[in-house]
């Protein structure tokens, strides 16, 4: 071994004499600390988040359900009390007596029949957009003909032949509407 490699090995030594004898970063225990913080941040906030989206879940599928229920009620009742069996006949007439120019149809309708949709209108949001669309349009379209049916109304004041034929159109649309929604 020549005087070179001697001091190559020398210096070699010393080196690494330094790395083992170095004090230790100052960040290390502040990057410790703010890791440590930060997981145990997550930790905790994973399971609340969870917690949370599954209740606003359930919740939102119990509102869809009961609005879609009523909307249900009120097709079965205008079904089976023959609304639209009733309209048809008043259209009827006016088909068969050209000299008919005004009829009226009148419903006592309580202002609660939609009470379900009324005292949750304000947290649609919480169901899917394509359902909640479909829930107002049908409620607003069977607004339209109770506003008009009831007393008071176009129809039990007396109307003409086009507005029974719009009535009906209208009454047609929400049952289909409605009918997409049970499926």
């Amino acid at each position: 071994m020549n005087p070179q490699d001697a001091n190559e090995i020398v210096e070699a030594l010393k080196k690494l004499q330094e790395l083992y004898t170095q004090k230790p970063s100052e960040w290390l225990p502040v990057i410790a600390a703010i890791g440590g913080a930060f997981v145990g941040a997550i930790a905790s906030i994973i399971p609340i988040g969870t917690v949370e989206y599954f209740k606003n879940r359930k919740e939102a599928n119990q509102l869809e359900a009961s609005m879609v229920v009523e909307i249900m009620s009120l097709v079965e009742i205008i079904e089976t009390r023959g609304y639209l069996n009733d309209i048809n006949k008043i259209i009827e007439k006016f088909d068969q007596d050209p000299t008919l120019e005004s009829h009226t149809y009148t419903i006592g309708v309580d202002d609660s029949y939609s009470r379900i949709y009324q005292e949750n209108c304000s947290r649609i949001g919480l169901v899917k957009f394509t359902t909640a669309t479909k829930i107002v349009k049908f409620h607003q379209l069977i607004d339209a003909v109770v506003q008009d049916v009831k007393p008071g109304g176009a129809m039990s004041c007396g109307t003409n032949r086009a507005s029974f034929v719009q009535a009906l159109t209208i009454f047609n649309e929400a049952l289909t509407i409605a009918h997409k929604l049970k499926k």
